[in-house]
């Protein structure tokens, strides 16, 4: 279907008014950096948790649990299965009271103890 030079005018009138709407994409470094300012809040907090906590958890136990979230007052953390569960369960209530007491504001209410994964074979693999 042709157009005359009358329609091409008419139509070129018409969305005239209209605005070019931007680029559809970002760059991905602006939306990243952007994304880190605007949660740096909650990266500093959490940092200073995880510190916290590896400062309070005795040398010998901190090889053995690994701070996995922290989300919505809650700190979970994989603990190596056996003994090292079992003491870090009896600890749980003094850690969480002096994770309280050193850093009110941290907002941790909870702290909830998940069994560590075994090692898959690839990984034992990996470690060779």
């Amino acid at each position: 279907m042709a157009f005359t030079e009358t329609d091409e005018r008419f139509f070129r009138s018409a969305t005239s008014w209209q605005t070019r709407p931007g680029p559809l994409a970002t760059p991905l470094g602006q939306t990243v950096r952007q994304y880190l300012q605007e949660r740096n809040g909650v990266f500093q907090k959490n940092k200073s948790i995880v510190d916290l906590w590896n400062e309070i958890v005795p040398p010998e136990m901190r090889c053995h649990c690994t701070v996995k979230k922290i989300e919505a007052g809650t700190l979970t953390v994989e603990v190596d299965p056996g003994a090292y569960m079992h003491e870090m369960r009896l600890m749980s209530d003094e850690l969480l009271r002096y994770l309280g007491s050193r850093s009110g504001r941290s907002g941790i209410r909870r702290i909830v103890l998940r069994p560590r994964p075994a090692p898959t074979e690839e990984y034992a693999e990996e470690q060779e």
